[in-house]
């Protein structure tokens, strides 16, 4: 699993369709498709359920798509707090033992 995939269930999720959200995230749908595969693949769950033109969470898949916005939430903290390392506006705590 990589932090892509997941940005992109989250996007097939909020756009319920392929197509949208392929659009969305500046990739092909036949890309998006493929990861959400891949994905699925991996986890051995299906997280979309496929109906008429669009795609709806299965309920292992709303799951998954709350801790998936949960794990980019932290990445996106993770990477802000570096930068604010990296721009000497924070600095870590220093602990002397």
């Amino acid at each position: 699993m990589n932090l892509n995939k997941l940005e992109y269930l989250i996007a097939i999720s909020e756009e319920g369709n392929l197509s949208r959200a392929a659009k969305k995230l500046y990739v092909s749908q036949p890309a998006l498709s493929k990861a959400l595969a891949s994905l699925e693949q991996e986890l051995g769950i299906a997280l979309m359920e496929r109906r008429y033109a669009s795609l709806v969470p299965t309920p292992e898949g709303r799951i998954y798509i709350e801790a998936a916005r949960k794990m980019l939430a932290v990445r996106n903290e993770v990477n802000e707090k570096i930068a604010q390392f990296a721009q000497n506006k924070v600095y870590p705590p220093v602990s002397w033992n």
